[in-house]
């Protein structure tokens, strides 16, 4: 996948994603699994030779992403039954309680895949560590549906959301790739000031936290963007894994957005 096709993907995701702010939190849950799914379809891994390695992995991580945002819509779904829980305050926060129990069906289903296994367990190490951590980056996106939820929504996705796109035009210019990241953070801290100026919100968004929130969110959208074009280099089926980039950014910007959400509520 190319830098300039990656950027589009991510610049249309975070635009649905913004709309569905607006309208209803189910629609931001659907998106949420739409960008999991983009995650579980990773390519597949590559031995020392530059190889796919057979690894059972979309099952596992996409279990492991649909819990998590299962769990962020409805946390009290960890209550258990009546009598049982001393108090709800503990699981009220639904992306801290979706996060682990996401990971841990995502570890216990890629055991699970592993025993079912075809054709021999050559290169399991590889195999297991690789759809591991694929669960862990398919839980952070619901990190995208808590911000939806927090005080602050709109105007915190609005930033998040404002960070990612500008980041993401700024770096696709051809130069040198520091200086572009400099300057595409930069560029997103001054729209997320804009944003706070012009966009109506029920509360008082200081400029200065719009510019911090818009470009740490834009300094990560660019790590994840990066570290997904350069996981997919090197595989022989990399068009298995077409938006995985762009995936991955939203999914490292979002415990950002999920932040600045709780620090607007504690404001």
């Amino acid at each position: 996948m190319s830098r300039l096709q990656a950027i589009l993907v991510s610049i249309v995701l975070i635009a649905t994603m913004t709309l569905a702010t607006y309208t209803h939190v189910i629609f931001v849950a659907v998106l949420v699994l739409v960008i999991q799914a983009m995650i579980a379809a990773a390519p597949a891994p590559a031995d020392e030779r530059g190889r796919s390695v057979a690894s059972p992995r979309f099952v596992p991580v996409f279990a492991a992403g649909a819990l998590a945002t299962i769990l962020t819509l409805w946390p009290d779904l960890l209550g258990g039954a009546s009598g049982t829980t001393s108090t709800y305050s503990a699981i009220s926060n639904g992306v801290l309680v979706g996060i682990m129990p996401g990971v841990a069906l995502g570890v216990i289903v890629t055991l699970i895949a592993q025993m079912f296994r075809r054709g021999g367990r050559t290169n399991l190490v590889l195999s297991v560590g690789y759809t591991v951590t694929l669960c862990v980056f398919a839980v952070l996106p619901v990190a995208w549906l808590a911000a939806s939820q927090s005080f602050g929504r709109s105007i915190v996705v609005a930033l998040g959301a404002v960070g990612v796109v500008v980041a993401m035009l700024v770096w696709a210019v051809p130069k040198d790739r520091f200086f572009v990241g400099v300057a595409a953070v930069l560029a997103a801290g001054l729209a997320g000031v804009g944003v706070a100026a012009v966009v109506p919100t029920v509360i008082d968004v200081n400029l200065v936290f719009a510019a911090v929130t818009a470009g740490c969110v834009a300094f990560f959208a660019i790590i994840g963007l990066v570290v997904g074009r350069n996981w997919c280099r090197g595989r022989l089926r990399v068009a298995d894994g077409w938006g995985f980039p762009s995936a991955i950014a939203l999914a490292i910007a979002g415990p950002v957005v999920y932040v600045a959400g709780q620090l607007v509520s504690l404001a």
